[in-house]
C-alpha cells in the first residue's frame, strides 16, 4: 500500500541545526565558548570509555594523549584563552574556551591551529598517514549567553563518559529514526520506540478557556488514567499540560512529547530528558519531510496542529501501533 505523503504542517522557513557559527558573535571579545570537534572517517579512537557509570574510566589511546596535550597547551599558544573543561571521547572531543581577553585573531583561527596541530603531531607520531587529518573538516560551537550556562555545560562535558556508558547499557532508548509513518504521517523520532506498543496511550490537550476549576478537573482526570497505566502524548505546550507531564514523570510513568523541533545527527537528549530515555520513559516524536531541523518560533495553529497529531496516535488501536514498531525494528 503506498501511503501519500503529508504536506508539512508548519509554514514557517525551516532552518538547519547544524550552522556552526552564531551570527550575533565576533569570537573575539572576552566569553565563554564550547568547542566540539569530531573524528575524521578511519581515525582511530582518541580514548576508550570503561567502568561503570557510578565510575567511568577514560584510557586514552596514542591519538587521544596527543589530543589531550594539545588542548592543554592552548593557552601556551594563545594566553588570552583559559580552558576550563575538556574531555576527550572515543570519537569526538568537547572543550570549554574562556576568551579572558579580547583575542587578537578569530576564535577560529585559533581552532583552526590546534586541529592542525593534532593532525600534524599524530602524523610525526606515526599514528596516522600524511595524507589523513585527526579531525573532520568544521567543527561546531555555542557562545554562552545566559547566567547558568557555562556550569551547565562544564557539568554537560564532565559527564560525557556516563551517559556513553548508560547508553552502551540501554542502547535501544537512544536511537534516533527518520520517516516514521504514523496514521499516514511522517515522523521522526528518539528514545523509547517501544512506548508506541502500549495499550492505552492518553492525549493531554488543555483548553485555553478553561476556568481553574476545569483544569484542576482534567488534570484530576489525567493523572487518574495515568494511575491506572495510561501513557500521556502530547507537545505539552499549556502550562497546565506540562504540570500534568511532571507530575506524571513524579509518579514513574512515560511520556511520548511531540516537537516543533526535528533531530539532526548531534541530538543527543540533556538533563531530565537523558534520564528519563535511559530509563525507557520518554519517546520524543517530530512531524515534518526531512525531520532534521530546527524551528526557531511556532504559533497558536502549529500547537494545534501537534494536539491533532497527538489525538490521532493516541487513536491507533495497539495492534496497529505495535506493527509500525516491529517494521521499523526490522527495517
Amino acid at each position: 500500500m503506498t501511503i501519500e505523503k503529508p504536506e508539512y504542517p508548519f509554514n514557517k522557513e525551516l532552518k538547519h541545526r547544524n550552522t556552526r557559527r552564531a551570527a550575533f558573535c565576533n569570537y573575539l571579545d572576552p566569553g565563554f565558548f564550547m568547542i566540539t570537534i569530531t573524528s575524521a572517517p578511519g581515525i582511530p579512537a582518541f580514548s576508550a570509555i570503561s567502568g561503570t557509570p557510578e565510575a567511568p574510566i577514560v584510557s586514552y589511546s596514542r591519538l587521544g594523549a596527543v589530543i589531550r596535550d594539545k588542548i592543554e597547551s592552548i593557552p601556551s599558544y594563545t594566553p588570552q584563552l583559559n580552558v576550563i573543561e575538556y574531555v576527550v571521547m572515543p570519537d569526538h572531543i568537547h572543550i570549554l574556551l574562556e576568551v579572558a581577553v579580547r583575542l587578537p585573531r578569530h576564535l577560529g583561527k585559533v581552532i583552526g591551529g590546534f586541529m592542525g596541530g593534532c593532525t600534524v603531531g599524530a602524523r610525526e607520531a606515526g599514528i596516522i598517514t600524511d595524507e589523513a587529518s585527526v579531525f573532520e573538516k568544521n567543527y561546531h560551537d555555542r557562545a554562552m549567553t545566559k547566567i547558568g550556562q557555562i556550569g551547565c555545560v562544564r557539568n554537560y562535558i564532565r559527564d560525557n563518559p556516563r551517559r556513553l556508558l548508560i547508553k552502551r547499557l540501554h542502547p535501544d532508548f537512544f536511537q534516533r529514526y527518520m520517516h516514521l509513518n504514523i496514521a499516514g504521517r511522517e515522523y521522526a523520532a528518539y528514545g523509547n520506540i517501544f512506548l508506541l506498543r502500549h495499550d492505552y496511550l492518553m492525549p493531554v490537550r488543555i483548553h485555553r478557556r478553561w476556568s481553574k476549576r476545569e483544569f484542576e478537573a482534567y488534570e484530576d482526570e489525567c493523572l487518574s488514567e495515568i494511575a491506572k497505566g495510561a501513557i500521556a502524548v502530547s507537545p505539552f505546550i499549556h502550562p497546565a499540560e506540562k504540570a500534568i507531564r511532571a507530575k506524571a514523570l513524579d509518579m514513574g510513568a512515560s511520556v511520548i512529547h511531540l516537537r516543533h523541533e526535528g533531530f539532526d545527527s548531534r541530538f543527543k537528549p540533556q538533563g531530565s530528558d537523558f534520564t528519563l530515555c535511559s530509563s525507557g520513559r520518554l519517546l520524543l516524536l517530530a512531524a515534518w519531510p526531512d525531520n532534521t531541523g530546527h524551528r526557531t518560533a511556532a504559533g497558536y495553529s502549529e500547537f494545534h496542529s501537534m494536539n491533532d497529531m497527538a489525538n490521532n496516535i493516541a487513536s491507533l488501536t495497539s495492534d496497529c501501533r505495535m506493527h509500525i514498531v516491529d517494521f521499523y525494528k526490522k527495517a
